[in-house]
């Protein structure tokens, strides 16, 4: 890692990924001293990145609250993964979901490599996927945000349920997950 630029990135996405972290940390982490590390602070407080510092024994460099890094950037297995998930996703019987699925897969396609779009259009080609082990059950994306919320704030849930001979239930549940 003895590119600057890629130094200056790899703070950006220390920062953003811990929160803070000291000129020390940094500095190891960059395998640089902390004078460098102040130096490459300074290059992107000049550019306009919002990083702020706690002076101090204590003290630590952080993003302000609120600031995102656009764009996202993923080595080559990371977004190989995230675009052959999202393939796959595309084929699930998540309803309501397809178009959303297939048009953040076509953002992320569109700025990979040649090669890795070939590869997941390789595995798309030859890759079979059994739904057909699975009750057709058309199941909302909304669905399994409300219930995964519910779960992961032990929230009990009000849930009005139709059976496949169509009679009608309702009753209360506390989730402990979503499958």
């Amino acid at each position: 890692m003895y590119n600057p630029t890629t130094r200056l990135l790899t703070i950006l996405n220390l920062l953003q990924s811990y929160g803070e972290m000291t000129g020390k940390e940094l500095a190891q982490r960059l395998e640089v001293d902390p004078r460098t590390v102040r130096r490459y602070i300074m290059m992107l407080q000049d550019m306009g990145i919002p990083i702020d510092a706690d002076r101090g024994r204590a003290g630590a460099y952080f993003l302000r609250p609120g600031y995102k890094l656009p764009p996202l950037m993923f080595n080559q297995e990371e977004a190989f993964a995230l675009a052959l998930s999202l393939r796959l996703a595309e084929q699930t019987i998540l309803h309501g979901a397809g178009i959303v699925l297939e048009g953040a897969s076509a953002k992320i396609e569109r700025v990979l490599p040649e090669s890795i779009r070939q590869q997941v259009q390789d595995i798309m080609d030859t890759l079979i996927i059994e739904t057909d082990l699975v009750p057709a059950v058309k199941t909302s994306a909304r669905f399994i945000q409300i219930l995964s919320h519910a779960s992961h704030q032990h929230q009990r849930v009000h849930l009005h349920h139709q059976a496949f001979d169509g009679t009608v239930t309702e009753r209360e549940f506390d989730p402990c997950g979503v499958a």
